[in-house]
C-alpha cells in the first residue's frame, strides 16, 4: 500500500509540472542521433560552436567532437583536433571561446600509458585558429586521484570547481591574480 501511495504522489507531481501539450524536443536530433551515447555538451557564448563527448556502446572509447554553424547550417560532426586517442570527456568552453577545458585519462608524461583522470585544456588565439596541444592544468587542481567536471565562472573572480575522487570530496579553487587558492 505504501508503494502505491508513493507512485500516486509521483504521478501527481509529474502531471502538475508537465501539462498536456508540453513536451521536450530533442536538440539537433539530425546530429546527435548518429551516435550511441552523447553527453557533456559545451556551447559557445555566441551559439555557433558546440563541443560534446561521444562514447561507444560499451563505454570503452570517448572522444570530444565538434560542430560549427555557418550561415544558419550546422556542419557535420568532427573529432576535435586534440581528441581521439584517449578517453576525453566533459568539455567546457571559456566565455571568450579561446580555452576549452576537459577531463581525460591521457598520460601527463611521455610514457603513453593512461592514468587517472585530470583536467586538461587547449587554447587558441582566435575562433578561426587551431587548438593548441593539450595542456595539463597541474597542481593544485590535479592530483593522484580523478578530477572531473571543469567549470569556469567569470563574474567577479574565476572559480574552478573540481570534483575529486569519484565525487567523494569537493574542492573549490579561486583564481585570484593568476594564483590558485583553495578554500
Amino acid at each position: 500500500m505504501r508503494y502505491i501511495s508513493i507512485i500516486a504522489i509521483i504521478i501527481s507531481f509529474i502531471s502538475t509540472n508537465y501539462p498536456e501539450g508540453n513536451s521536450a524536443e530533442p536538440f539537433l536530433p539530425q546530429i546527435f542521433s548518429q551516435f550511441p551515447n552523447v553527453r557533456d555538451i559545451a556551447i559557445s557564448s555566441d551559439g555557433d560552436e558546440i563541443y560534446f563527448s561521444v562514447q561507444s556502446y560499451q563505454n570503452e572509447i570517448s572522444i570530444i567532437a565538434c560542430i560549427r554553424k555557418e550561415d544558419s547550417v550546422w556542419s557535420n560532426p568532427e573529432i576535435a583536433s586534440f581528441s581521439g586517442k584517449y578517453y576525453d570527456i566533459e568539455p567546457f568552453l571559456s566565455p571568450d571561446g579561446l580555452k576549452l577545458f576537459y577531463s581525460s585519462n591521457r598520460p601527463s608524461d611521455s610514457s603513453n600509458s593512461t592514468k587517472d583522470f585530470d583536467i586538461w585544456y587547449v587554447q587558441r588565439e582566435n575562433k578561426n585558429s587551431e587548438w593548441s596541444k593539450p595542456i595539463n592544468v597541474g597542481e593544485p587542481i590535479n592530483s593522484d586521484k580523478n578530477e572531473f567536471f571543469p567549470q569556469l565562472r567569470t563574474i567577479i573572480i574565476s572559480i574552478l570547481l573540481v570534483m575529486k575522487g569519484a565525487l567523494k570530496e569537493k574542492m573549490i579553487y579561486f583564481l585570484v591574480s593568476g594564483k590558485m587558492e583553495n578554500i
